[in-house]
């Protein structure tokens, strides 16, 4: 009696996920460091805009004279 399902192929459960394991911390791995990167990045980009942003308000407000 058909049910009319795929074929599913004759590769054991066992052998697919061991496989997908092999694969799963060099992926991880991969990803933490890109999205570090990326993270560094924006740090990096937010923290120079920042201090172009002070510098410009410094340069446009008058120096307070001292007594």
């Amino acid at each position: 009696m058909k049910l009319g399902l795929p074929d599913v192929g004759s590769t054991p459960v066992k052998v697919v996920s061991e496989a997908v394991m092999d694969i799963t911390i060099p992926f991880a791995l991969t990803w933490g460091a890109i999205l570090t990167g990326v993270t560094v990045g924006v740090h990096a980009y937010n923290q120079k805009k920042e201090a172009a942003e002070k510098k410009l308000v410094d340069a446009d407000s008058p120096a307070e004279e001292t007594k």
